[in-house]
């Protein structure tokens, strides 16, 4: 009994050529796109676990120790926001925190990534700050919704913005 031969023109060899470097091809984008995920993914983690870290930080002060307290919230911060927020921290929360005895302590309860790329994020937090005053004896909570855009720097993750939503 005679095996049936495979054909062995040469139109057939570059048919299955093109079919091997097709599916190489197919591997090297499945591969990089992966690889490309698995990035991204890595980004959105550092991010928010960033801005989880960062904002409390910025918004957390005891009016006895508000200079170093502010000093700290504002090295959470880059770019042009940084410049804007030292000065609301300096003509706002400085002078009326020191005259009404203000302490506040926030902290982050619920967060989540919008959008983000490697080096750009937005996050919606949900942030409680309980405030206490000279005149008030229990502290009192309030509860903010929060867009942060997050930049990344040589540095790390920083925060480059802040809507109240």
């Amino acid at each position: 009994m005679r095996r049936p031969s495979l054909p062995r023109s040469r139109w057939s060899l570059q048919m299955l050529g093109a079919l091997v470097v097709a599916a190489s091809l197919v591997n090297v984008v499945l591969l990089v796109q992966g690889r490309s995920e698995s990035s991204g993914n890595a980004a959105r983690t550092a991010a928010l676990e960033a801005a989880e870290a960062r904002v409390p930080a910025m918004f957390s002060y005891r009016y006895v120790d508000l200079a170093a307290d502010l000093a700290v919230a504002g090295s959470n911060t880059t770019g042009e926001f940084k410049t804007k927020y030292a000065k609301v921290l300096r003509e706002v929360v400085l002078p009326n925190a020191r005259k009404r005895k203000v302490s506040t302590q926030a902290t982050v309860q619920a967060a989540s990534v919008i959008r983000s790329t490697s080096s750009h994020a937005e996050l919606l937090l949900f942030v409680n700050q309980a405030t206490s005053t000279k005149t008030a004896e229990q502290p009192v909570t309030s509860a903010t919704r929060i867009i942060v855009t997050m930049t990344k720097t040589s540095d790390g993750w920083f925060v480059s913005g802040l809507e109240p939503v």
